[in-house]
């Protein structure tokens, strides 16, 4: 109950001008100021009412003295409800930008305070003595109950909404804080439990320890995970390596590129014992080799290539690498990832240049890519150089031409060769230029060009070089490359070497 028995309620002094003034006071949402506009109605009329009541009392008090008092204690409860609810909803509404299920919640609230008003207004409107009498005690009271029910009600539902909405909002900031707590800057802050270590793709024994590359699954995708193996009488948090760090100039948005791999995320742990990286983990090479053409027609020219495609990518790779970030590649090997793309960068092959020590480009995954590739464009001549006649015509101009080459073309060499029973084996590497256009983008192979000239215009190897440079500058329709070696029989050691 909200009052006592006799008298006027605590509460309801000053209840007028308190809710007048929050209803001033309210800023910006128009169905708070409306609901409490009508709290403060219902609080002026019911000081009116307690008049009319306290009159209607002496009239009848001694036939219905229990009625009236009842009467009294519905509307007065009825009274301080509304004035309750209107300065709670007030303060909860306060600095809210209201959407479509609030603003119905607080419509609603609004009806049923309009309902009180008029039941209030009611009461006091002029009437005779004994039908006011008459209706306040029997009919008004039943009326008050069932509207302090259906407040209560509406209350309960609005609390219900704001509560669910302050739920969601705490919600949000906790997922926010937890997202933070995921992160180690613009990385991913990982555990051991975030990684399904999959198979080792390389070990490499280091003055730090052992490296390990191997593939992992981590947040649904497949990357690479780079950890060093523990060691007898290591002490936790000793081993660092500066190569992860170092990725991360080159594995943000703006700074990343295609075909270089990213770091990913690293130990959430101080020591950071393991790195993740998106890259994939198959052998460049092999993976050629796996898709070279074969005698099968169809999309044999596609394939065929494939080396030429890789190539210009890991050029224009490296160029990203050389003129963006003053970082050179020299790796031996490349990896391929899920969806057939090349990556440069795993093997701790990325060096700062501005270090100067003397790190160069290698060249031999270029001549690899294109070995590997040209299996059905390879002349293979093998045969015993004793058996060797007339009717071997081209076996014998390479004999010839090995001796031609060496100063030895005398006729009696070729019985000492016969005598020696030496094995003449001879590779002829040829690639044809694609009849169709590459998919990588013309930017990209002339960066890829560019690089290639300016780096290894230099090389030693001048024969390869001229190998590589007629496919990749595109100025000739095929490129061929060929060996011939003299071996003894059951000798895996070739006697000599003639590259022509």
């Amino acid at each position: 109950m909200f009052t006592s028995a006799h008298g006027v309620s605590p509460y309801m002094s000053g209840t007028t001008t308190m809710l007048r003034v929050a209803r001033e006071a309210t800023d910006g949402i128009q169905l708070a100021k409306q609901i409490l506009g009508s709290a403060a109605h219902i609080a002026e009329l019911a000081e009116v009412h307690r008049h009319i009541l306290l009159h209607q009392y002496d009239l009848v008090k001694a036939i219905f003295s229990q009625r009236i008092q009842q009467k009294r204690e519905a509307m007065e409860q009825l009274v301080e409800q509304a004035s309750l609810y209107a300065r709670m909803v007030d303060i909860a509404v306060a600095g809210r930008v209201l959407d479509a299920a609030l603003q119905l919640r607080l419509g609603r609230l609004h009806l049923v305070f309009k309902k009180i008003e008029a039941l209030v207004d009611a009461d006091v409107r002029p009437k005779s003595r004994v039908k006011r009498a008459l209706q306040n005690m029997f009919i008004q009271p039943d009326r008050a109950a069932t509207l302090s029910r259906e407040l209560e009600r509406e209350i309960q539902l609005f609390q219900l909404l704001t509560g669910l909405q302050h739920g969601f909002a705490i919600d949000d900031v906790t997922h926010t804080i937890r997202g933070d707590i995921r992160y180690d800057g613009q990385f991913r802050a990982l555990r051991d439990c975030d990684v399904e270590k999959l198979d080792t793709i390389r070990r490499h024994k280091t003055s730090e320890g052992t490296i390990v590359w191997a593939s992992a699954r981590i947040d649904g995708q497949l990357m690479v995970v780079r950890y060093l193996e523990s060691e007898e009488n290591e002490q936790p948090g000793k081993r660092k390596t500066a190569y992860p760090e170092l990725l991360t100039k080159v594995s943000t948005l703006n700074a990343s590129h295609r075909n270089v791999v990213q770091l990913y995320g690293r130990q959430a742990a101080p020591e950071s014992m393991f790195s993740a990286f998106r890259s994939g983990g198959r052998d460049l090479v092999e993976f050629v080799k796996s898709t070279r053409p074969t005698k099968t027609e169809g999309c044999v020219q596609e394939i065929r290539s494939q080396p030429l495609v890789m190539a210009y990518k890991l050029l224009d790779a490296s160029w990203h690498l050389k003129k963006n970030h003053n970082l050179l590649w020299t790796g031996l090997s490349a990896t391929v990832d899920e969806s057939g793309e090349p990556r440069i960068g795993l093997f701790d092959d990325i060096v700062d240049e501005q270090k100067g020590r003397g790190d160069a480009a290698n060249i031999t995954i270029y001549i690899e890519l294109f070995v590997a590739s040209t299996a059905i464009m390879l002349n293979q001549a093998t045969d015993v150089v004793e058996k060797l006649g007339d009717h071997s015509a081209r076996a014998n101009d390479i004999v010839t031409d090995f001796l031609r080459g060496c100063g030895r073309a005398s006729p009696w060499w070729w019985d000492i060769i016969r005598q020696e029973r030496l094995s003449i084996e001879h590779w002829e590497y040829e690639f044809s230029a694609p009849a169709t256009q590459l998919p990588v983008a013309h930017s990209a192979m002339e960066r890829g060009r560019y690089y290639f000239e300016e780096t290894f215009s230099t090389a030693t190897d001048h024969g390869w070089i001229s190998f590589l440079r007629c496919i990749i500058m595109g100025g000739a329709d095929s490129s061929t490359r060929t060996f011939g070696h003299f071996r003894k029989l059951g000798n895996h050691q070739p006697s000599t070497v003639r590259c022509m």
